[in-house]
């Protein structure tokens, strides 16, 4: 049977299964853990599906995007319906109505119908086709090198500045989130100098993925691929400690391991699933060391620390359980608020356009009446959000059509992503490969919220490829 009707056979059991539901008004507990089970088993056998017909690196962002899937939606689903025996985890309080957590379901299904539609679609049919890229220019590693230290040493740049003596800014760097810094804007409106200061932070980022990527670079000595792995360690860790940002952090190392996993020969199916599979539990756990940091001046016991442990390598601190978030942006709109007709392109478009030019510049509606109801936070009075992840963000701004829509954009975007991982595949050139990598990561991170912000690193980071480049002429003469 070809892929695709595996694939929409596999997405229409929740999708009819909640529909069914929904319409013979079954609403009890047992359907809702027998509907979750079919979606995490459907989610699942999907990741197996896309994992086992990947040959390089042509479908990487189709295989995150459901590989998200399972870590935001359907694993939360699973673990707080099932295991927990609650039909919506710790995050929604009080009494809740099981109608609308398999409308949560049926949403979440129609998302995945949709978005396994659109990246089949996509993928055959291009209504443009992108400009080719010069074969006969290449990326200059040497040069390269010196632009991503650039990078990282304007991301410093504020901090040495700072006027704080060497003492204070590793102190002030050491404790994280939890004071202010001169170097750092935590609030959401910023400041004059928030736009130097968060692009100041992106080129950091860039820079530090960029040099993790120079380190497999065998035109240069072991000595030099040594001293660039220590300064991507070093300025990993300042982003790190200093910031805490998982998804930061993410977009720096994991790039890098994805090149190391995809671009080697694949010897055996299993042995690449169970080692994609390893490797994912791995980084869910390394990606807790953040907020376990941010924390660990809070623990008062070694028992709270074990439980702080056990409830994230579960949940990471609960921000991935999207499913919680999905069911209760369910139960505030319309109820409390009429859908918000938000456009995200919009937001988008105007994201470069620094606050002080545009002191009214608006937040997202969504975010703030969200963040607001959840956890009692304006985004317009200081630092903080929550966020109710892209299904319940498109849910609350256009209600039953939001689902559709978003999984539409998520597969036309993963499968734009992947053609261009495809195009780069027949070049000689990692460096560029490397931007569609952390496309890739970004898309897996955009569950979470659909947003510019994560986007900026990945801009300069191509910026600084591009800069590099230059005539394979010219740069065999200097490498020779």
């Amino acid at each position: 049977m070809p892929t695709v009707m595996v694939e929409i056979s596999l997405v229409l059991l929740p999708l009819v299964s909640s529909f069914l539901s929904i319409l013979l008004k079954a609403y009890s507990l047992i359907v809702v853990q027998s509907i979750v089970f079919l979606l995490f088993f459907c989610s699942v056998l999907l990741v197996i599906n896309r994992a086992k017909n990947i040959r390089s690196i042509d479908k990487l962002a189709s295989l995150l995007m459901v590989i998200g899937f399972v870590i935001w939606y359907s694993f939360p689903a699973f673990y707080n319906c099932i295991i927990l025996n609650l039909p919506a985890g710790v995050l929604v309080h009080g009494p809740l109505d099981l109608a609308i957590t398999i409308c949560g379901i049926f949403y979440l299904s129609l998302f995945l119908f949709s978005w396994v539609l659109a990246s089949h679609f996509f993928e055959i049919v291009r209504f443009f086709h992108p400009m080719a890229l010069k074969q006969s220019y290449e990326s200059n590693p040497l040069r390269l090198l010196i632009i991503a230290i650039i990078g990282c040493l304007v991301g410093i740049m504020p901090i040495v500045f700072s006027g704080l003596n060497f003492s204070e800014i590793i102190f002030l760097i050491f404790q994280g989130r939890t004071v202010d810094k001169p170097w750092v804007r935590w609030e959401n409106l910023g400041d004059i100098r928030s736009p130097d200061l968060f692009l100041a932070q992106s080129a950091m980022a860039a820079g530090a993925c960029l040099l993790w990527i120079l380190t497999r670079e065998n035109k240069f000595s072991f000595q030099t691929r040594v001293l660039t792995g220590c300064l991507a360690l070093t300025i990993s860790l300042v982003l790190f400690f200093d910031q805490g940002t998982r998804s930061i952090l993410a977009l720096v190392f994991v790039p890098m391991v994805l090149m190391m996993v995809f671009e080697k020969p694949r010897t055996s199916n299993a042995i690449f699933l169970f080692g994609a599979i390893g490797f994912m539990v791995v980084f869910l756990i390394v990606m807790q060391f953040p907020l376990i940091f941010r924390t660990f001046g809070t623990m008062d016991s070694i028992t709270s620390m074990q439980n702080l442990l056990s409830l994230n390598l579960i949940s990471m601190g609960e921000i991935s359980d999207m499913f919680s978030e999905t069911i209760y942006s369910l139960t505030i709109v319309p109820a409390f608020h009429d859908y918000f007709r938000e456009s995200v392109l919009f937001q988008f478009l105007v994201s470069p356009i620094p606050r002080f030019l545009w002191s009214s510049k608006p937040l997202s509606q969504v975010v703030w009446f969200y963040s607001l109801q959840r956890d009692g936070i304006d985004i317009y009075q200081g630092s903080g959000n929550v966020f109710p992840g892209i299904v319940g963000q498109y849910y609350m701004s256009w209600g039953g059509w939001g689902p559709i829509l978003i999984g539409g954009v998520m597969g036309w975007l993963s499968s734009r992503i992947d053609g261009f991982l495809d195009r780069m595949r027949r070049y000689e050139d990692s460096y560029l490969r490397s931007i569609g990598m952390m496309m890739s990561v970004w898309i897996a991170l955009s569950y979470r919220i659909l947003s510019p912000g994560f986007l900026y690193p990945i801009i300069i980071a191509f910026l600084m490829v591009l800069l590099s480049r230059q005539s394979r002429y010219k740069n065999n003469i200097e490498t020779a």
